[in-house]
């Protein structure tokens, strides 16, 4: 590495990479994405201080690993942090031309496999009866748990929406999702009429469809976090714990299982690839039981049975009744595993001192 060169501080190269992020991609990446590298960015710069770029190493990685992992975060969260370090590696490479440490240097853990968090039927009824309707506040909520659960929309997609974004006719709205991208969702007239209850509620002339009714609060555009926070609340009340992109998953999930094919799922969700999409979908495990139980027939297999001759244990109880042997009892009483195993393998099953399996084989061929 040429260190003759011109230094560039860490903290100045992660701001201008926020900058490329932000007006430099062909893709602009999201508002949201922005504040997340953001953070990340002042992690990582808390633990290298103000370290020249070029003179990252391997033990900057490892003490980087060691304050995350000592702060108990998770793998997820891990992964999540060295990928971002990575990314700005790959900047300077390839953008800046700075001669750094090699991005497929940092090591990324295996990520976590979770189960997708998804609501079945009755979880969403559930949730659906515990909000209370009384009032502005949860008129405004039971247009927005429907708004999720009818078109599949990420909460910052569902709470840009304006007042006009709707084709009631249609029950439809385009709206510009992740990365950009335009798409069109889709609503029931579940979810419509609660978004039309709801605006027949409102005496405000502003334009955004979801907004804030809390005295003393300036009149404005319903936040992700003020959503999650009630949502917290009729949790504690219900013993469910209801957030956001599980609705979303739930509509995906639902339909799925209802045989809509994975690539309509992709356009419904504005996905950019089919394995996003596939890791969106959860397994509904009422449906799971009810498939096994009527899908599942094995003919005339399921007609034999095998019932084994009751045999007595030993008076001892730790002596196989055939060899004396203090061994591990089997199943069949009072045996232990080998001398059970003898006599379901032997050619001979009726040679005297073996144990007589004839009478329970009879009519299995």
């Amino acid at each position: 590495m040429d260190t003759s060169q011109t230094q560039h501080n860490f903290k100045d190269i992660a701001k201008d990479f926020l900058v490329y992020c932000q007006f430099g991609k062909d893709t602009p990446v999201a508002k949201s994405t922005l504040i997340s590298y953001g953070r990340g960015i002042g992690l990582i710069s808390k633990v290298i201080g103000n370290k020249a770029v070029e003179a990252l190493d391997s033990n900057d990685i490892m003490l980087l690993r060691k304050s995350i992992i000592e702060r108990k975060c998770t793998l997820s969260y891990l992964h999540k942090i060295l990928s971002l370090l990575r990314a700005i590696l790959r900047y300077c490479n390839e953008e800046r031309e700075i001669e750094v440490l090699r991005p497929e240097k940092v090591k990324l853990p295996k990520k976590e496999r979770r189960e997708v968090e998804f609501y079945g039927v009755t979880q969403v009824e559930k949730i659906i009866a515990a909000i209370q309707t009384s009032t502005i506040h949860g008129i405004r909520l039971m247009a927005v748990v429907a708004g999720f659960l009818d078109s599949g929309m990420r909460i910052s997609e569902l709470l840009s929406l304006d007042r006009t974004s709707i084709d009631y006719d249609d029950g439809s709205a385009y709206i510009i999702g992740k990365g950009s991208k335009k798409r069109k969702v889709f609503f029931r007239p579940w979810s419509l009429g609660w978004m039309k209850r709801y605006l027949s509620q409102r005496t405000d002339t502003h334009p955004a469809l979801f907004v804030i009714h809390h005295a003393g609060y300036e009149l404005d555009r319903l936040a992700p976090d003020d959503v999650r926070k009630t949502m917290r609340r009729i949790s504690k009340t219900i013993g469910i714990t209801i957030r956001p992109h599980a609705l979303r998953r739930t509509f995906a999930t639902l339909l799925h299982g209802n045989g809509v094919d994975i690539r309509f799922l992709q356009a419904l969700l504005g996905h950019s690839s089919v394995q996003i999409t596939e890791r969106y979908v959860g397994v509904d495990q009422i449906m799971l039981k009810e498939m096994v139980n009527t899908k599942m027939n094995y003919g005339h297999a399921e007609t034999f049975t095998f019932n084994m001759g009751v045999v007595p244990w030993a008076k001892s109880h730790d002596k196989c009744v055939e060899c004396g042997q203090t061994r591990r009892p089997h199943l069949a009483r009072g045996y232990c595993d080998n001398c059970y195993m003898n006599a379901r393998n032997h050619s001979t099953l009726n040679k005297p001192g073996v144990l007589d399996l004839q009478p329970a084989l009879q009519g299995v061929g």
